[in-house]
């Protein structure tokens, strides 16, 4: 699909290839165990720390000691308590961040739901209502550091969807891909991990303490290291039950649990369904791997190309427009017009590729 309509935004011309980029279920799964690494020496240090607090041998630590039923967030395992550093007014934080990198919010929380209400959705998203910048966000917010990341990611989203072109054809006002939108969020939403943004929008932030700071970037690196291989499990789960959704789908579950997770145990029961993704958003969460990946190569762009800088760790973002504006012209503007990979190759300068996220958390 070539769109040719006269308007005030241009398009490299001649453009041959089809609209949609297919996203081929091999390479993706290759991208996957790329970054899949052993990791066991991180495990290790897990197990010998919940061990202990636990009480327990670590071959008999189970799921739930992990902080977490799915084991899909590290536990927290370092001297560091991040909710001290978010007491204060967290959306004020978020409006004074995106406002420093040329992101305007304000109305975009103005016209949004942001606390607890009885019979609320206890989920949260962000949602376009008409292309036309009725953008709005749905939480359920406390000042803690769960939800200051969240707020962080679900605004990631939110100005992706304001920075598209608005003059652009009704059809063509989207983002490039499901997982496009999901590095936004993703890389916005890791600052809530970073002593950099701490000490810009938070107080009590020590900064002669060596071992907090290194804290934060190592409760960053157990987040993403721990997450990426619960994503394999979710995958993996997801792609077996498509292909025989008659098989022993809890036992299937758990295998993989051990597998990916390096969990052992096992019981009869359905927990896998309730992960709300296999009935409302299926075939989906491969996309948030793609969207940690991206939002590694973004990272590494802005670091290495606009702040001129080598180490990837704590990385200060605030009150830079530069940052706003690459991401602006480069990733929001476009809407639809790009295919995914040729937007992600005119971006970055490369294909994805899942060197940065292993250059970031695994080296």
């Amino acid at each position: 699909y070539v769109h040719k309509k006269k308007c005030s935004y241009t398009v490299e011309e001649p453009v041959e290839y089809e609209m949609v980029a297919p996203q081929d279920e091999k390479e993706v799964i290759i991208i996957l165990n790329t970054i899949l690494k052993e990791n066991r020496e991180l495990k290790n240090e897990m197990d010998e720390f919940l061990s202990k607090k636990f009480d327990v041998l670590k071959e008999e630590l189970k799921p739930w000691h992990y902080q977490d039923l799915f084991f899909q967030e590290g536990p927290e395992i370092y001297d560091l308590n991040l909710d001290d550093f978010y007491k204060k007014d967290i959306l004020e934080m978020s409006k004074k961040f995106y406002n420093g990198i040329g992101m305007e919010v304000r109305n975009i929380l103005d016209r949004s739901s942001l606390y607890e209400k009885e019979g609320k959705c206890q989920h949260a998203f962000a949602i376009d209502m008409d292309k036309k910048g009725d953008v709005r966000i749905l939480q359920n917010i406390k000042n803690n550091e769960k939800w200051m990341g969240t707020t962080l990611h679900e605004l990631g989203h939110a100005v992706y969807w304001l920075g598209i072109n608005s003059e652009l054809p009704f059809v063509l006002r989207e983002v490039a891909h499901t997982f496009t939108t999901e590095s936004i969020a993703m890389l916005f939403g890791r600052l809530s991990k970073n002593s950099s943004f701490v000490k810009e929008h938070s107080e009590n932030l020590d900064e002669s303490n060596l071992e907090i700071l290194d804290n934060f970037w190592k409760t960053l690196k157990l987040s993403q290291l721990v997450t990426c291989r619960w994503y394999q499990v979710m995958v993996n789960f997801e792609r077996e039950l498509y292909k025989n959704p008659d098989q022993d789908l809890n036992k299937l579950w758990w295998s993989f649990v051990k597998k990916f997770q390096l969990v052992d145990f096992y019981r009869d029961k359905p927990d896998w369904a309730s992960k709300i993704h296999f009935s409302n958003a299926p075939v989906y969460y491969h996309n948030y791997m793609l969207g940690e990946l991206l939002a590694s190569q973004l990272h590494n762009k802005i670091t290495k190309d606009i702040l001129k800088q080598s180490s990837l760790k704590n990385v200060n973002y605030s009150n830079n427009k530069e940052i706003g504006d690459f991401l602006k012209k480069e990733i929001f503007y476009p809407g639809l017009t790009y295919r995914w990979d040729v937007l992600v190759e005119k971006a970055t300068g490369e294909k994805l590729t899942p060197k940065y996220f292993v250059e970031e958390f695994t080296e």
